[in-house]
């Protein structure tokens, strides 16, 4: 049931925004075009007074492509699971570093519960070069063995990184105002 209520409030966004769709399950949800210059989105919801989640699965790959793209999150409250709220917030690649930087620290040192990149490489540097399936297990624990699952951005990061907007006007007003998007 909160899979088709995201969907439903991610349409709310797109038509909100007045955004393009894109079709799939990979990459960007929707996109607009700026200047000649197509502007690629992350849609977001969220309860009011708490954070977004981010993906499920997340490894240093997911975290250095969404760093290296120039994708903008757009990121909505609701109170009611079915409707997005007049509240949202804009987060462009410049926003978002602090927490790319966050995850890839998480990535690395783990957790008390889980294993990160530098648990590994020091586990991996036991084992003989050449040992059988070193090679799948390290591609294993790369991608999903020190995985964060579906991380937040938190509420205060939200307000206080993100620019507020009630249109796809005021997004328009902020890029031109930036000289890196």
């Amino acid at each position: 049931m909160e899979k088709a209520q995201d969907n439903g409030r991610q349409e709310q966004q797109i038509e909100h925004f007045e955004l393009e769709k894109i079709p799939g399950r990979q990459g960007a949800d929707a996109k607009f075009s700026h200047n000649g210059r197509d502007i690629v989105i992350e849609l977001k919801t969220r309860q009011f007074g708490h954070g977004c989640t981010t993906a499920r699965d997340i490894d240093m790959s997911w975290v250095e492509n969404k760093e290296k793209s120039e994708m903008i999150w757009i990121i909505s409250s609701y109170s009611d699971p079915r409707n997005i709220s007049s509240e949202h917030y804009v987060l462009f690649p410049e926003d978002m570093k602090p927490k790319f930087e966050d995850l890839k620290r998480q990535l690395n040192e783990g957790s008390p519960r889980r294993c990160g990149i530098d648990d590994w490489n020091a586990v991996k540097r036991l084992i003989p070069p050449g040992s059988p399936g070193l090679e799948k297990v390290n591609r294993s624990m790369m991608t999903k063995g020190v995985a964060l699952n579906n991380p937040k951005i938190p509420d205060h990061y939200i307000s206080k990184h993100g620019h507020r907007v009630e249109s796809l006007k005021d997004i328009r007003k902020i890029i031109d105002k930036q000289k890196n998007i």
